[in-house]
């Protein structure tokens, strides 16, 4: 017997549909759009359209950002990206950490301009690169890739995923730690590091809450997740 899913990913349809876009979706040729050419080069539902057809917003009908591509070009090009995934996460299992970097970065600005940024391509090389980064100690790249991560897996908490996922907690620790070591690096002369405090906090902070919410406040998760907090918060106090 089924029941009714009553989720707020289920009862929003029209949120969701377009949301879910972006997960597959192709970057549209009008930058003020804010929808995309969807495109999933590996799904499972029946689709009978020519593969030279090419790819349309379907929001205001215009092509993708890199002019016409058409569903094989899509879906050549996405195989070609999923692969140097794999091959990233291999060169990562197999200690060559600035390899397994080398390709993430250069296949991330490759597919940059032609995907949506919470395309789930552009998702998984973020996640390459910033753990071959984390190994090599480049906690500026680490900062950038986790940051870029949280804001997009944030942004779908409303309708795609819960607010307390593991991997978005996971993002929020691993941009705070990155955060932390930037400030504290005296070697690290980039520019004002006044705020990366502040930016940290608030990530320990929405992990501590999404870890109450997922184990508990008497899980060891929980706790060094708030020891952690407590820490940064009075760094942040006796800096001010």
């Amino acid at each position: 017997k089924g029941f009714r899913c009553a989720c707020a990913r289920c009862e929003s349809t029209s949120k969701n549909a377009n949301a879910e876009k972006t997960l597959t979706g192709w970057r549209c040729a009008d930058s003020l759009c804010v929808g995309v050419a969807a495109h999933d080069a590996f799904a499972t539902t029946e689709d009978e359209s020519p593969l030279e057809d090419l790819l349309i917003c379907s929001t205001c009908l215009s092509g993708t950002a890199v002019g016409g591509v058409s569903k094989r070009d899509a879906t050549g090009a996405e195989t070609r990206w999923r692969t140097a995934i794999d091959k990233s996460r291999e060169f990562g299992r197999n200690g060559d950490h600035a390899e397994s970097s080398k390709i993430a970065s250069d296949t991330l600005a490759e597919c940059a301009n032609s995907l949506h940024k919470d395309h789930v391509v552009q998702h998984e090389l973020r996640l390459a690169l910033t753990a071959a980064s984390v190994k090599l100690g480049d906690w500026r790249v680490v900062a950038n890739t986790a940051r870029a991560t949280v804001v997009s897996m944030a942004k779908g908490s409303c309708f795609l995923l819960n607010g307390s996922h593991p991997g978005l907690a996971d993002a929020r620790n691993t941009l705070a730690d990155a955060l932390e070591r930037i400030y504290g690096d005296e070697g690290d002369t980039q520019g004002d590091k006044s705020d990366f405090l502040e930016e940290a906090l608030v990530n320990r902070t929405a992990m501590c809450e999404a870890l109450r919410v997922a184990y508990g406040d008497e899980h060891d998760a929980t706790k060094k997740a708030v020891a952690k907090r407590d820490v940064l918060e009075g760094k942040r106090r006796t800096e001010k």
